[in-house]
């Protein structure tokens, strides 16, 4: 009988199982590499913020501070730079309007007669720098003054804020938004700067100012 010539053996299907084994393991690596790799991007992108860490001493001492501080001197907007003012402060083209009429009827050199709106202060508007004191984790708060509010997230860089002030000579905060450990604010005028009392979420602290 002839033999079968080696070539003429059965074919090696089975052999090629295991290589396809290897090819599903290695693609199933391949793909959990690229989600792990996704996720590491994305946490690189978008880290996640610590909350505060404020001791209890720490908030006794800033409390303490600010009750017994004086107002804090705020900066005056010069009349060169009131309309780049107005244009910070997001108001309506109506509010911007009605605003701008009554820093002009408050205007000394304008109208001596109608100089007050409160008290014997003239409506004028000024410049506060508010800053998050501890880890940046999304503290928000409303600063209201003089009927005007502005929402603010507060950062570790320091933002400065245009608000009208008058004779009442104080500014409300309003905790809006607590990133975790209490809102943690700084605030500067000119030349000084103080340390709120750590605040939370609807609290509401009046911020004597003079200008």
């Amino acid at each position: 009988m002839k033999h079968l010539d080696p070539k003429q053996l059965p074919s090696d299907t089975p052999a090629k199982a295991p290589k396809q084994r290897k090819s599903a393991k290695s693609w199933l690596a391949a793909a959990l590499l690229v989600v792990l790799g996704a996720g590491a991007g994305l946490s690189w992108l978008y880290p996640t913020n610590p909350s505060d860490q404020v001791s209890a001493e720490e908030q006794q001492v800033r409390q303490a501070a600010f009750t017994n501080m004086e107002a804090l001197p705020i900066a005056a907007v010069p009349s060169e730079e009131i309309d780049a003012a107005l244009d910070e402060m997001q108001l309506s083209a109506t509010d911007k309007s009605t605003l701008r009429e009554q820093l002009e009827s408050a205007d000394p050199s304008a109208a001596p007669a109608t100089a007050t709106r409160a008290g014997n202060k003239q409506l004028e508007l000024a410049r506060v720098t508010l800053w998050d004191t501890h880890a940046q984790d999304g503290d928000v708060v409303a600063v209201l003054s003089a009927g005007y509010r502005r929402e603010m997230l507060i950062t570790n860089a320091p933002q400065q804020v245009i608000i009208p002030v008058d004779g009442a000579a104080a500014v409300q905060i309003v905790g809006v938004r607590d990133g975790g450990g209490g809102i943690t604010l700084g605030a500067s005028g000119s030349g000084s700067s103080a340390l709120m009392p750590i605040m939370t979420v609807g609290q509401t602290i009046v911020l004597p100012v003079k200008y």
